[in-house]
Formats: C-alpha cells, structure tokens, sequence
C-alpha cells in the first residue's frame, strides 16, 4: 500500500469532526438570525396593533407609513442583534469551524494523494514552503544589496 492508512484515517476523522462542528455552527448562527426575526415581527405586530388602537380607521394608514413602521422596527432590531456579543461570538465559532474544516480536508487529501507515486502533483502545502523559502532568499538578497550599496559608498 502506498498510503499510510492510520496518518489518513486521523485527518479524515479530523475532517469530519470538524464538518460536523462547522454544520452546528451553522445552525446555531442560522437559530440566532431567526430569533431576531421573530422579535422584530412581534415588536412589529404590537406596534401596528397600537397604531390601529389608536387609530380604528384602518383605512388612513399609508403604504408609505406602513413600510416605514415595518423597516424601523426591523433595523433597530437587526442593529442591536448584530452588534451583539453573542452574534460575534456565534459568527467567530462559524468562520473558525469552516476554516478547520478546509484545513483537514485539505491535509486529508495531501497525505492520501502524496503517498501515490502515480500522481506527480505539486501540492499546496509544497507551494507554501517554496513561496516561503523564495520571500526569505528575497529578504537576505535585500539585505545584501543594501550593504554592497554602503560598502561602495565608504569606499569612494
């Protein structure tokens, strides 16, 4: 066998530990947005039921004052929502989960694929380190140029 079946094994159940974090993750930010939706529409529905008590004529109400009774409502709700410390924490969790998961799967199909000769493939992982290496030697050949520079001009 070319693969190393317990080093792929552990990255896939890594891969899959982290998808199934990454799909609560989305369910609890998905349960927060429509927690806030359902606030809003009930703040909503008690201010119309307001509006139409002290109004009984229902027929004076205006499209333009109905949208923005509704608009109103719903962005001073959405505002406090997003700016709350548990949406961010909610959307933090999310985007962490969802960059682990990219990550494992990721290294789950390197080390599947890279153990098979067969397929000669320059990986991501290899990309990195040669990109890497090449931003080092630019630095020490910036170093480098900087002292010729000086060297020449205490020479003259």
């Amino acid at each position: 066998m070319y693969w190393e079946p317990q080093k792929t094994t552990a990255l896939y159940l890594k891969g899959l530990d982290s998808y199934f974090d990454l799909q609560r993750s989305w369910i609890n930010y998905y349960s927060l947005l429509y927690r806030g939706w359902e606030e809003a529409l009930s703040k909503f529905s008690s201010k119309m039921t307001e509006l139409k008590g002290t109004n009984p004529e229902t027929g004076s109400l205006t499209f333009e004052k109905f949208s923005s009774i509704c608009l109103t409502t719903l962005k001073e709700n959405f505002d406090l929502l997003l700016k709350s410390d548990l949406y961010v924490e909610t959307q933090a969790k999310m985007l962490h989960s969802f960059m682990d998961t990219l990550k494992y799967q990721r290294d789950f199909w390197e080390a599947l694929l890279t153990a098979n000769p067969a397929l000669p493939f320059v990986y991501r992982t290899e990309i990195d380190t040669f990109y890497q290496r090449v931003h080092e030697l630019r630095r020490k050949i910036n170093v480098l140029e900087k002292r010729t520079r000086n060297m020449s001009l205490n020479v003259i």
